[in-house]
């Protein structure tokens, strides 16, 4: 895995962050607009319940993500001794 790929993993992983952030606080922005225990209040707050809930993994991803860099950084470091 080369350093190219890596800052890719690291951008994605950003990007997913803040667009989950941002889906929450326009989801939040548009539930106040409707009525409280109608349809659309309750589709928005199952929306909000759904990202909340996916963006609750994101401290796991990132751990993911850390770990895969670090091993992946090991064993190319044991593959580049045997040329």
């Amino acid at each position: 895995m080369n350093i190219q790929v890596l800052s890719s993993v690291a951008i994605v992983f950003v990007v997913v962050s803040i667009v989950l952030s941002l889906g929450l606080n326009i989801q939040s922005e548009t539930q106040e607009e409707f009525e409280e225990d109608s349809y659309e209040w309750n589709a928005t707050q199952d929306g909000i319940e759904g990202n909340a809930k996916l963006s609750s993994y994101l401290p796991l991803m990132g751990l993911v993500i850390a770990a895969v860099v670090i091993i992946s950084l090991i064993v190319g470091g044991f593959g580049k001794g045997k040329m």
